[in-house]
C-alpha cells in the first residue's frame, strides 16, 4: 500500500529553500482532525476571519464567505491567542549545522528533533523518493 501524499510531505520539501532565503518556518503538531481556523491578521490592527465550508455547495466548490475587521483592539486579543496556541502545538523550525530542527514545547519544556516529529520511517523514506522525481518547480 502506498502512503498518500499530504499537504505536509510538499511543504516538507521546500522547507529548507525557505529557509535558505531567511524566512521563519512553523509547522503545527500532526492531527486527524482537519478544522481550521481562516484568519489573518495584519499589523496587529486589522483581522480577518473567513467561514469554514459549513454545507454541502461550499464543499465541493470551496466557496467561502470572511470579514474584515479594522480593531487593533479585537486583533491584538486574536494575535495573543494564536500566540499562546501556537506555543503550545507547533513546531518550530530551524536549520543548525546544514540540517533541519523541530523545536516545540511539550509539557512545559523545550524538546528538540533532529528528524521531522510525527512521520514515521516508511513515509520518510516515500518522501525521499518522490523528491527524486518530482521537478523543483512543483515542489
Amino acid at each position: 500500500m502506498r502512503p498518500r501524499r499530504t499537504n505536509t510531505d510538499t511543504a516538507s520539501a521546500s522547507r529548507r529553500r525557505t529557509l535558505a532565503a531567511g524566512d521563519p518556518v512553523g509547522t503545527f503538531a500532526s492531527s486527524l482532525a482537519s478544522l481550521h481556523v481562516k484568519s489573518v491578521i495584519v499589523d496587529r490592527s486589522t483581522l480577518f476571519v473567513g467561514s469554514m465550508n459549513i454545507d454541502p455547495r461550499s464543499v465541493g466548490l470551496n466557496t467561502e464567505s470572511g470579514l474584515i475587521i479594522r480593531s487593533p483592539v479585537l486583533a491584538q486579543a486574536a494575535a495573543g491567542l494564536f500566540d499562546d496556541t501556537v506555543r503550545d502545538s507547533a513546531y518550530h523550525v530551524t536549520e543548525a549545522d546544514g540540517r533541519l530542527r523541530w523545536t516545540t514545547q511539550e509539557n512545559g519544556r523545550e524538546a528538540v528533533y533532529d528528524r521531522e516529529p510525527d512521520v514515521g520511517t516508511g513515509r520518510r523514506l516515500w518522501i525521499h523518493l518522490l523528491a527524486r522525481f518530482t521537478p523543483e518547480e512543483l515542489l
